[in-house]
């Protein structure tokens, strides 16, 4: 008789594993860092390189110093500058002298502000708002003297109180030109005269201005520049 052979022996059943409810979580993460991971090693192992010069920086160079730029250039004219002579003005005409005051008198509003004028021998002076010709007549002796004031012997004060109470009185009885005497200061300490700068100054200044128009030196024949012809206002 053919005997049987034994059954082999059962395998022992393998024990079932714990319950794993995030192990499918896990598993969809790590497949998605993979590609990641094999990046940053690519770039861990390839160093960076520098970029390439363009064709138009590498064909410039490096930039000219102002020294090197400057090279060979020469000043003009040996390196003196030449400069046009200022042409002369031309010459000042009666015209240009009356358009000349009439823009000062604009510019300055006119009424009530004098032009005055003295080079230390003569001295004029005239109203903006007053024709240039009448002060070219008033110079010129071309008008007649009504009334005359001497301030000789007279201080500093006094002729200044004179002065204004002349011209005043003098212009209300309708008087238009009047001759005040300030004197050459023959008699002054060292023979400077006193009253001359001061007398221009209350003609243009002071309340006596009230009352004139236009003032200058007078002729020689006349007192010359030891008196002022005065014109009152109309």
């Amino acid at each position: 008789m053919t005997r049987k052979k034994p059954a082999p022996p059962a395998k022992p059943k393998a024990d079932k594993p714990f319950f794993r409810p995030f192990e499918a979580v896990a598993k969809e993460l790590s497949s998605k860092d993979a590609p990641a991971k094999e990046a940053g090693k690519a770039t861990a192992k390839t160093p960076a390189r520098a970029a390439k010069p363009t064709k138009t920086e590498a064909a410039a160079g490096p930039e000219p110093s102002f020294a090197e730029m400057l090279y060979g250039v020469k000043p003009i004219g040996g390196g003196k500058a030449k400069v046009a002579p200022k042409p002369a003005p031309p010459p000042s005409t009666e015209a240009d002298d009356e358009a000349r005051a009439a823009l000062h008198a604009l510019v300055q509003g006119g009424e009530g502000r004098f032009e005055v004028y003295d080079d230390g021998q003569r001295i004029e002076g005239r109203r903006l708002d007053v024709d240039a010709k009448v002060l070219r007549r008033l110079r010129r002796g071309e008008l007649v003297i009504d009334v005359k004031l001497d301030l000789h012997g007279l201080s500093a004060g006094a002729a200044r109180e004179r002065v204004g109470a002349f011209l005043k009185s003098a212009r209300a009885r309708g008087e238009r030109v009047a001759l005040v005497v300030h004197g050459r200061g023959n008699n002054s300490p060292r023979g400077v005269p006193i009253l001359r700068g001061e007398v221009a100054s209350w003609l243009s200044e002071s309340d006596a201005s009230t009352y004139v128009a236009a003032f200058c030196t007078a002729l020689p024949d006349d007192g010359g520049d030891g008196a002022l012809y005065v014109l009152l206002r109309a």
